[in-house]
Formats: C-alpha cells, sequence, structure tokens
C-alpha cells in the first residue's frame, strides 16, 4: 500500500491476506523492513498488526494528533532548514545536512536534546528562534515515528 523509506529501512503499510484455523483472515500491517547487502527486502520483527474494525479508530487518532502544534510549542515563523526539495534537514552534528526522516533514531532523539538545550540557553538567545523551529522538525519527525 505504502513505504516510507528510512536510510536502509522502509516502514510498510500493507493489506495482508492469509488462513489461520482453517478460515481466511485479513489484516493490515506496519512492518519495518530492511534491505540486505544483496539488495533483498526483508520483513523485521518490529511491526504491528491491525485489524479491520481498529483502522477507522487509529485513523481518526493518527490525523487529531497530527492535526496541529502542541499548545506550549509556538508555530514557526520560518521553516527549518531544508534541501533542495524543501525537506527539513539537521543543522548540526555528526548527521549534519542529511534529512531528518534518514536519521536513525537515537540521533534524532541526541538532536532533539541539543537544541532543547540551546533553546533553554540563555547565552544563545540570539538563535532561540531558529533552533526553536529547527526542534519543532526534529519534534514532528518523532511524532511520525510514534517515539515522542
Amino acid at each position: 500500500m505504502m513505504a516510507v523509506k528510512r536510510g536502509r529501512e522502509e516502514l510498510r503499510f500493507r493489506f495482508v491476506r492469509g488462513r489461520s484455523g482453517g478460515k481466511d483472515v485479513a489484516w493490515h500491517d506496519l512492518r519495518l523492513f530492511w534491505q540486505g547487502d544483496d539488495g533483498a527486502w526483508r520483513p523485521g520483527t518490529k511491526g504491528i498488526s491491525i485489524r479491520s474494525a481498529e483502522l477507522r479508530p487509529l485513523l481518526d487518532a493518527l490525523t487529531k494528533a497530527t492535526s496541529g502544534t502542541r499548545a506550549d510549542t509556538p508555530a514557526p515563523s520560518t521553516p527549518p532548514p531544508a534541501n533542495a526539495n524543501g525537506a527539513p534537514v539537521a543543522p548540526f552534528g555528526r548527521s549534519k545536512g542529511k534529512l531528518l526522516a534518514d536519521l536513525d533514531d537515537d540521533d534524532l532523539k541526541w538532536l532533539r536534546g541539543a537544541l532543547e538545550r540551546s533553546v533553554g540557553d540563555p547565552s544563545k538567545a540570539t538563535y532561540r528562534e531558529k533552533n526553536q523551529r529547527d526542534l519543532d522538525a526534529v519534534v514532528a519527525e518523532l511524532r511520525g515515528r510514534f517515539l515522542e
């Protein structure tokens, strides 16, 4: 149905049919796939199955969760650093210039912590607005991965 590229991994959402106990069954599957050295994609152990009856409430909850910003986070006045296609990138650190979507979870969490410290540091007040925009983009990526 859809796949989101994450470096050498893909997050795939798909419809699956099978048999269980002699009955035909179907479900939606959200699973992390990884690419082997041979280039073949393989399903990982990280994933969930979603029954059809659970899909609509889940979609409603996701839509609600992504429809706005947190009340304690001001909306950015200008966009965070982006590549030529407008996708947000890491503003500094070992992943500087890489797409936030391509960073692994640990790098994103490190970047969030560093930006939170910068936003709260009075000696970096000059950069507070820019750092807040960058932080908002990192938090949005973490939320998209259900890590925030």
